[in-house]
């Protein structure tokens, strides 16, 4: 059965907890996310919120070590955020398009609860800022090239009021440090960098500060008189009058761009830049000197926020999250990922099993790699392959038998769920674009307008060729006998017209009857979610086509948006999961003739979705990013093994920990236990113990004296029982 490829892993674990989790979508590579962050917001003790540009919120309650997403009623595409105490709090955005509105969610119990406030913002929204739980204002543009306008509210967000059309500047931020007083930064619309000051709410601005500079991007008032701007040259302005003057700081370094600057008080502050090298600045002096930390991304740094001068979270592109507790003399990363940038696809059987491959540069060539999962993703292994075929897809015919598609019609066989894989060669020098297993024994492939059928597993196969010129794109079986291969098909060598071409055989690949479809540009892919259901998608036409009838006839069906499906698998007549213009995600429940756009998980392109059944679905996108929809379920123990995974436990404490930690665990019953601590990147750092232990409480220790600072994991295998404690080593 079919399963387009997902993406390889290395050690890894999901952050769920019990034996199942909502069914809904969550991150597996990177965690928390795998999108660019655009804000951070802190409170209370240790209280963080963030909001990536695909509009997921999570929070922290540990400074930023962990993170849990939080439920939302609408993703907020690139949104900012703030919180005026560890309860109250809002995200606010829009998209910057005619006719689309801003939108505000608003939580009153730090983000348990979130409701959409609709208080009659009916434009893109660039900034918020709360002064408390009653007074706010917005950023705003009627449209992309439209005037900007500060919109407030004096009831938490209920309702909101235009106080001003600022015409003539663009406005990027603003604070505001009481009901009356706040600042905004921005540039005139023909020249110059400018500051503007309010002193009734946002009713009236006068122009502070111009500036023979590009914009200001960011500013930060401590009270009505203490405040900084920072400008896109480099330079930082300081007012301790309210901004009747100002006084150039000079950093160190340039930091250019729109950089982010934060004071906690008078003297403490920082600076963070998406640009040039990336620094980040601290001052202990109100900025009359700054020193320059390196960042420990080259990723974009774009928001800070802190608890106070020792200890701050930045977040920026790509999902990275760091922490520091010193000043930002040294920074810990807490989201956690790994090198899967070169991952093109992945397998999976069912729910629990899966493989993830791609390739890994050694610095000269690209390197295959695989990565394994029996508990539907909460660990991986990698496996080794042997040689590097360049795998690009791959099926399954259950949790045993695998087949790897690479360059050159090199495949790759697995009867053992991939402890050792085997070269089939009999498609070898053949340009294989896609193949299809029914069972362990039965196959087929197609390249150019050649389709082929093995009987034995691929060990060997047959040919049949189309009598027509043309090319075939996707095969899938409908049941062991029905076999469906589309493509397009030249129907005017003059002129290059090509149209689409169904090819079907109903008796196993021996005889095959081919139908044109006149006026239908390239079929690109097919599935059958039962013998008489099927759907073909077309490329450039964008159409997609149903039938019910086993392929007698061919419909067009509604396509579930308008753009192009690059991507569709029906796990069965009625659930149809589909991938459009390479970022949407829409789902059918009752066989294409409605649809359901999944939230936006991530804001870039994606390579591909495997749906091994309609509740568990892996959605592989660029960059190593890698998020699933399903709920997570506990493996079914073996019952001649003595350790029964709903009894074993593993912990650890102190966590984060320095240099020591005890890891604590409990067997029900004897029997051989390993005990195995791996870093980020899944090397083994310690193997802690691996020998028989008897049934009961237990303690070891793991001394991270010789490591350097970051997130391991302690992985407790007893029979086939797993359990994984994620440790944080600060120093």
């Amino acid at each position: 059965m079919k399963t387009f490829l997902a993406y390889s892993l290395v050690v890894i674990l999901l952050n769920l907890t019990g034996t199942a989790a909502a069914e809904n979508w969550r991150w597996v590579n990177p965690i928390p996310t795998g999108n660019n962050i655009n804000e951070v917001s802190v409170a209370g003790i240790q209280c963080a919120w963030i909001v990536d540009d695909a509009g997921i919120v999570m929070h922290s309650s540990d400074g930023g070590l962990s993170w849990t997403q939080q439920d939302v009623p609408v993703q907020i595409g690139w949104a900012t955020l703030t919180f005026v105490d560890s309860l109250y709090g809002w995200v606010a955005g829009g998209i910057a398009n005619p006719g689309e509105n801003g939108i505000i969610i608003h939580t009153s119990n730090g983000g348990r609860d979130w409701i959409q406030q609709t208080g009659g913002i009916n434009h893109f929204i660039r900034d918020v800022d709360f002064v408390d739980r009653n007074h706010g204002w917005v950023i705003a543009q009627s449209r992309f090239d439209g005037p900007y306008m500060i919109i407030s509210t004096i009831n938490g967000g209920i309702l909101w009021d235009t106080l001003a059309v600022v015409s003539g500047y663009a406005l990027y931020a603003m604070d505001f440090v009481n009901a009356t007083k706040g600042w905004a930064v921005g540039k005139r619309v023909q020249d110059s960098a400018c500051v503007l000051y309010t002193a009734d709410g946002g009713g009236s601005w006068t122009e502070q500060l111009i500036l023979n500079d590009t914009y200001f991007g960011d500013l930060c008032f401590l009270d009505s008189l203490n405040g900084w701007a920072t400008s896109s040259c480099g330079l930082v302005f300081h007012t301790t009058n309210g901004g009747l003057t100002w006084s150039d700081q000079l950093p160190p370094i340039t930091i250019g761009g729109r950089s982010r600057i934060l004071f906690r008080d008078a003297q403490h502050g920082w600076i963070v830049s998406g640009t040039g090298t990336r620094p980040i600045l601290t001052t202990s002096d109100g900025g009359q000197s700054w020193i320059h930390f390196q960042s420990p991304t080259s990723a974009s740094i774009n928001s800070i926020a802190s608890w106070d001068f020792h200890h701050a979270v930045a977040v920026g592109a790509h999902g990275y999250i760091f922490v520091t507790n010193d000043e930002g003399a040294n920074w810990t990363e807490t989201s956690y990922r790994r090198d899967w940038a070169g991952v093109c696809s992945g397998v999976f059987s069912d729910s629990m099993h899966g493989w993830l491959i791609g390739g890994i540069s050694d610095g000269n060539n690209a390197i295959d790699k695989i990565w394994c999962t029996t508990d539907g993703g909460q660990f991986w292994m990698e496996q080794s392959l042997g040689i590097n075929t360049s795998l690009k897809s791959g099926c399954s015919a259950d949790a045993n038998t695998v087949w790897l598609l690479g360059h050159n019609g090199i495949v790759l066989h697995t009867d053992n769920g991939g402890a050792f894989w085997q070269q089939q060669t009999a498609l070898s020098g053949r340009n294989i674009l896609n193949f299809d297993f029914h069972d362990t024994f039965n196959g087929a492939a197609v390249e150019g307008n050649s389709i082929f059928i093995t009987s034995d597993g691929g060990e060997s196969w047959s040919e049949y060729s189309s009598t027509y010129w043309g090319s075939y794109s996707d095969v899938a079986y409908a049941d062991a006998l029905n076999i469906w291969a589309v493509g397009s098909i030249l129907v005017n060598a003059d002129s290059f017209v090509y149209a689409g071409v169904v090819n079907h055989s109903g008796d196993a690949g021996f005889t095959w009857t081919q139908d044109t479809l006149e006026g239908f540009g390239e079929l690109i892919h097919v599935t059958f979610g039962n013998p008489s259901v099927g759907f073909i998608t077309e490329h450039y036409g964008r159409r997609l086509l149903k039938t019910v009838d086993g392929g007698t006839t061919w419909i067009e069906n509604p396509n579930p948006c308008r753009n192009v499906i690059d991507w569709i698998n029906a796990t069965n007549a009625s659930d149809i999961w589909a991938v459009t213009d390479l970022v949407e995600i829409v789902h059918s429940t009752d066989g294409g003739s409605t649809w359901t756009l999944e939230p936006l998980m991530y804001a870039h392109w994606l390579r591909t979705l495997v749906a091994p059944d309609p509740r568990h679905v892996w959605a592989i996108g660029t960059d190593g990013c890698v998020f699933r929809y399903g709920e997570i379920l506990s493996p079914v123990p073996d019952n001649d093994k003595p350790v029964v995974a709903t009894t074993f436990s593993v912990s650890a404490y102190p966590n984060p920990f320095n240099p020591q930690t005890t890891i604590a665990f409990d067997l029900p019953a004897d029997g051989r236990v390993i005990l195995t601590v791996y870093d980020l990147t899944g090397r083994i750092v310690e193997k802690i113990v691996d020998g028989v232990l008897p049934r009961g409480s237990h303690t070891l220790t793991f001394d991270g004296s010789k490591y350097a600072s970051g997130i391991y994991f302690a992985q407790l295998q007893a029979g086939h029982s797993s359990r994984v404690q994620k440790l944080m080593l600060l120093k």
